[in-house]
């Protein structure tokens, strides 16, 4: 499974395995993402942005924008 989650000029790009690894790509602008350090396997991203990702995730990978009313309540 693969999908893409947008919020504003963040953008995360999420792929499933099928041996059950996870790999999630973040993106400010379009370009890659980088930690203060400058690695890229460890980017922050928004809380906003990772409520957008887990809804995404819960849903089977769709990307269809809901109310903000439907908010994963953490």
């Amino acid at each position: 499974m693969e999908f893409t989650v947008q919020d504003g000029d963040n953008k995360a790009v999420v792929k499933v395995g099928e041996k059950g690894m996870v790999l999630l790509q973040f993106y400010w602008k379009g370009n890659p993402a980088k930690s203060k350090k400058g690695n890229l396997n460890m980017a922050w991203c928004s809380e906003m942005l990772f409520h957008k990702i887990i809804r995404a995730y819960q849903e089977g990978g769709s990307t269809q924008e809901k109310d903000e009313e439907d908010s994963v309540p953490f």
